[in-house]
């Protein structure tokens, strides 16, 4: 594990655990994070990890609070793993679209990536599936777009580290693209 794995307050964030078996008989993980300031804990999918071999999990977390030291893993009911963590507060960005030369706000696009490399969503559009997801052909499945949906307001939240913000209107438009480096806790417009 690193040093401390670096979380931001109320941001996602997935971990990828490799499971190693070095017993002679296979063992049954079924990860959770333990109660308390993990955030939701859907955890990961039962797996069998067979003796002598390997197996990657992505577990999410979400750590909730700003003093938080460290988060416990249940793997099974027999282990649990205890991770160092630092937590930091998030950064916002925020602002308005406009027409160039206009004041009042327009519709667009926004593309948000932050330090961590995660797409993030506009808090207003964050949950709202119908303009966010698009179903996949073939399968009861669905893929969240690069990309959402603003009226002409919007605010996101990012951990701190340099940002990528696109903002787009239609092909009719030229895209505004611009690069910020943010701070634990700023306020960007």
């Amino acid at each position: 594990f690193p040093k401390r794995l670096a979380l931001t307050e109320g941001l996602e964030r997935c971990l990828l655990l490799d499971i190693i078996n070095r017993s002679p008989a296979p063992i049954i993980c079924s990860p959770r994070w333990e109660a308390g300031p993990a955030g939701r804990n859907p955890g990961a999918a039962e797996v069998v990890v067979p003796p002598n071999e390997n197996r990657l999990l992505m577990m999410p977390v979400i750590a909730k609070e700003l003093g938080l030291h460290s988060l416990k893993l249940r793997v099974n009911p027999a282990v649990s793993i205890e991770l160092p963590v630092s937590v930091e507060k998030h950064a916002v960005v925020y602002g308005t679209l406009r027409e160039r030369g206009g004041n009042k706000p327009v519709p667009g696009r926004l593309r948000i990536i932050g330090s961590d490399g995660i797409i993030r969503h506009a808090e207003a559009y964050m949950n709202n599936t119908t303009v966010s997801e698009k179903p996949v052909v073939f399968r009861p499945a669905t893929y969240r777009l690069p990309f959402c949906y603003s009226d002409g307001r919007y605010e996101v939240r990012l951990p701190s580290g340099k940002c990528e913000i696109l903002l787009e209107r239609g092909y009719e438009h030229v895209p505004s693209a611009k690069r910020v480096h943010l701070r634990s806790g700023s306020r960007i417009n």
